[in-house]
């Protein structure tokens, strides 16, 4: 039996929807309005949610967007007398599970709510998530919950925050939740790869640079620690860094000030710092490769992000919430699934981790025929003692890219759809690869 909220105004279709529900088995409630609906969410758990599109004090879709900016996945279904295509397609890109117009058809009701119930068989609300365009934080095992808990003591905080595990794991996710739901979530998040540009590039993006300090400097321009003023700068792969550029980031770290490239000026910058990677730092502090005091610096709080092999009951959630949600972001409904594609991805070792997951839902929903996604579609090995070959992230990526073009015919706009990303960036990592 299921827990279902209804959020309808209209009191003559709340007592209809509410005896369908009962009649299939499922305890219900109801409110008369989406604020309703979300203070009873504050309180308590449901599995899935009804909603009108058009209320009162706040409507369906202002309430999903809601649910989701809190964090709450529990499915949500809209049901609308306005039956246009622009609602049903904001409606899934916000985050719903599916969309129908009324007047209802009592066996669709029906089962679209089996499919949202059985999409999420693991009954119970959701974790953090971060928006319907980011691969998000989901899981119940020991592992990622000890790493909720850590988050939810540090959201109110201001202190460093040095995030490490395995590529792939959530790191810069977690970023995002930190600032989204902290202090400085009205200032700007400013993420930086510090593995992705050489030492004098990396040097001007970080503190900028004025006009004349190296050849093509013909402006004055800052830094993106500067950019991030009032707000947060992620630096990942943290590990990367220079030893001059820990110098100087261990200076802004003590004043708060930064220095332009070919400047003798300082600029105060107020901004909470947040960083991550993947490399053993302590070995790295010992080694002399990474200096003790900028360590002590930025692990003031530490999270460990747990690697997928460390949190295997959590990847039927995974899957299930990148199915939906890779379904709804290209408009179509979720397919029944083999009973045997479970087994295959508990089995799989997981290199790339829970982002190597989500490129494999993508690439099994490009290679599905029908309604129904098969194991084959995975594109994986069926056994699970047979050594795989471990990769880097940016290998899994690209075989994952090239996948979905060859289904799309190498028609790379319909591509970049799929993949939830724009053609411009399609096209970087093509050239990247």
């Amino acid at each position: 039996m299921a827990r279902i909220l209804v959020a309808e105004d209209s009191p003559e279709i709340r007592v209809v929807l509410r005896r369908i529900v009962q009649l299939d088995g499922h305890e219900c409630v109801d409110v008369g309005d989406g604020q309703a609906a979300l203070d009873r969410c504050a309180a308590e758990s449901f599995d899935l949610i009804l909603s009108d599109l058009r209320m009162p004090r706040l409507d369906g879709l202002a309430l999903l967007k809601e649910l989701r900016r809190r964090g709450r996945a529990v499915p949500v279904v809209i049901l609308t007398a306005y039956a246009d295509m622009n609602t049903a397609l904001e409606a899934v890109r916000a985050g719903a599970f599916d969309y129908l117009a009324k007047p209802l058809s009592v066996e669709d009701l029906r089962t679209t709510i089996r499919r949202a119930l059985e999409t999420d068989a693991e009954k119970g609300e959701g974790t953090p998530d971060v928006s319907p365009d980011q691969w998000s934080l989901v899981g119940r095992s020991p592992a990622i919950v000890a790493v909720f808990k850590k988050m939810a003591r540090l959201i109110d905080s201001d202190a460093p925050v040095f995030l490490f595990g395995e590529t792939g794991t959530g790191k810069e996710v977690v970023a995002r939740i930190l600032h989204s739901q902290g202090p400085r979530k009205s200032g700007p998040f400013v993420p930086v790869n510090c593995a992705a540009l050489p030492e004098p590039l990396l040097e001007a993006e970080l503190f900028g640079h004025v006009r004349g300090a190296f050849t093509g400097a013909d402006a004055d321009r800052p830094g993106l620690i500067e950019s991030a003023h009032k707000g947060t700068l992620f630096l990942d792969e943290v590990g990367e860094l220079p030893p001059p550029l820990q110098g100087k980031l261990l200076r802004f770290q003590e004043n708060r000030e930064v220095r332009r490239v070919g400047s003798t000026a300082s600029r105060a910058a107020d901004v909470r710092i947040l960083c991550a990677t993947n490399r053993d730092l302590d070995a790295m502090v010992r080694s002399g490769a990474f200096r003790q005091d900028l360590f002590y610096r930025i692990n003031v709080h530490a999270i460990h992000l747990p690697s997928l092999r460390d949190r295997v009951g959590d990847v039927p959630l995974l899957f299930r919430h990148f199915l939906g949600r890779a379904c709804g972001r290209t408009g179509r409904s979720v397919p029944k699934v083999d009973r045997d594609v479970l087994p295959r991805l508990e089995g799989h070792p997981w290199p790339g981790n829970v982002r190597e997951l989500q490129y494999a839902v993508e690439r099994a929903l490009a290679n599905m025929t029908g309604n129904r996604l098969r194991a084959d579609d995975l594109e994986m090995s069926p056994d699970p003692a047979r050594p795989v070959e471990l990769r880097t992230l940016q290998e899994v990526e690209r075989d994952h890219i090239r996948a979905v073009l060859r289904h799309c015919g190498e028609n790379r706009s319909e591509a970049a759809r799929i993949l939830g990303i724009d053609r411009k960036t399609l096209l970087r990592k093509l050239k990247d690869a």
